[in-house]
């Protein structure tokens, strides 16, 4: 994981066939991790493809409010 973390230098192997785990989330993390330098090395279509997949959002935290929302409803009838 590389979650707010920064280097001088990134490089980023992009896979020969297609992969289902190169995404535009996974893209954007080699980018934005890079200060100085990215090298990215592999098939330019791989790249164009991991820009087109994006990943569906998965937010438990507003399944939690509309939970705590609909029991404060409930308690307050």
């Amino acid at each position: 994981k590389s979650q707010g973390s920064e280097y001088r230098e990134t490089c980023l192997v992009l896979p020969e066939t297609p992969s289902r785990l190169l995404t535009r989330e996974l893209l954007y993390t080699a980018v934005t991790r890079a200060r100085t330098h990215l090298l990215l090395a592999g098939p330019r279509d791989r790249f164009a493809e991991g820009l087109a997949r994006r990943l569906p959002r998965s937010s438990v935290l507003a399944e939690v409010i509309r939970g705590l929302e609909n029991k404060a409803e409930k308690e307050s009838v």
